[in-house]
């Protein structure tokens, strides 16, 4: 298996594209919008009708500094200034002066728009451009350089630091989450859909967002919460000559930083050939949810991957390099425990990186 960058560069601009109604039927191919709707297999569709679509249209330089919020948005800001006594971060949003209390954000990134890809392990901390974690709390910002207090007062400037981490906290799933061609993305509260304009909102208050910029909504039903490590009942996996690797969360096995049609992922799991892994299904799950597609440093990549329930195989999907990534939906609605196989495709190879793109179980509403 050879990785290249021009591969990754291509999968990266592949077309792909989705359309969930809100009775649950999904419709795969490439989506458009027209204003109000959504137009996907030669039929429209308004927005009111949709629970979740994604399009393919081009996206902004991934440049520039943002603000991580808790509640999951990442806004494109510039922070002039950090007054701590008040409690609040002083920055420029789409050209206005905002000040933002500290309780409601979790993290800065100088690098674009990504979650940090480093833990702080509850402890406030910098993180420089090669990964190396700076101790103490940050005294102060100006538009060019961050001052640390630890036992002196070091100075570095933003453009050698990656990401500044606040509060690293889980962040909760918020009904509404839409992503934008300037890969901002906006968590919070659904105001209104006002005709081609959907209002949301955040932390920041009440933003207006024209469809033509969004390239991902989603609309939950219910509360959305990921898979993660504390789901995992069992691990069962066969070696393909004398190598497997573990399943990894968050991490590429590449050392990648892991894209979706170029939006950057926080919450991914990568699974190697072959691997059988069972999982606890929370109470209350409706469905599971997620994307399939080979690691895109990965070349060759041929898998299978197989969903059961009570070993009842419910869900199957071929996934190789170079292909779109494969919606995944199962209903799991009164099950407590669910089967993932990511098997040998043709190829036999032990090279196949499985990637699982936001991999997220629907609960039920609370009522």
């Amino acid at each position: 298996m050879r990785y290249v960058l021009a591969f990754f560069l291509l999968f990266t601009s592949l077309h792909a594209g989705f359309v969930e109604l809100k009775n649950g039927k999904l419709i795969e191919g490439i989506a458009y919008d027209k204003g109000s709707q959504v137009s996907i297999a030669g039929k429209s569709y308004s927005l009111k009708e949709i629970s979740s679509y994604e399009l393919d249209k081009p996206l902004g330089d991934d440049g520039g500094e943002f603000i991580i919020f808790k509640d999951g948005s990442i806004i494109k800001a510039t922070v002039t200034k950090f007054n701590k006594s008040s409690g609040a971060l002083e920055a420029e949003v789409s050209g206005l002066d905002k000040k933002i209390a500290l309780k409601d954000v979790r993290a800065i990134s100088f690098l674009g728009s990504r979650y940090p890809v480093y833990k702080a392990t509850g402890n406030k901390r910098l993180f420089t451009k090669i990964g190396i974690p700076v101790e103490g709390d940050v005294s102060y910002f100006t538009r060019t350089l961050v001052g640390v207090k630890t036992s002196s007062i070091k100075r570095y400037k933003k453009t050698t630091l990656s990401a500044y981490i606040f509060d690293d906290g889980e962040i909760p799933k918020t009904q509404l989450s839409i992503f934008t061609t300037s890969r901002e993305v906006y968590c919070g509260k659904l105001v209104a859909i006002k005709g081609d304009v959907i209002v949301v909102e955040n932390a920041l208050g009440q933003t207006e967002i024209p469809s033509k910029r969004i390239v991902r909504f989603n609309l939950s039903p219910g509360q959305m919460l990921d898979l993660d490590e504390k789901s995992i009942k069992s691990i069962n996996q066969t070696p393909y000559f004398d190598s497997v690797r573990k399943v990894s969360f968050n991490k590429s096995y590449t050392g990648n930083d892991i894209r979706l049609r170029g939006l950057a992922l926080s919450n991914f799991v990568e699974l190697h050939t072959k691997t059988e892994m069972k999982i606890k299904l929370p109470k209350g799950a409706i469905s599971f949810n997620a994307e399939g597609f080979i690691d895109p440093s990965a070349t060759n990549g041929d898998l299978e991957l197989k969903i059961l329930l009570k070993g009842k195989e419910v869900f199957k999907t071929r996934v190789r390099s170079g292909s779109n990534s494969s919606k995944i939906k199962v209903k799991v609605k009164g099950h407590s425990e669910m089967t993932l196989i990511a098997d040998f495709g043709l190829n036999g190879s032990s090279g196949d990186y499985l990637i699982l793109a936001r991999p997220l179980f629907l609960l039920e509403k609370h009522k």
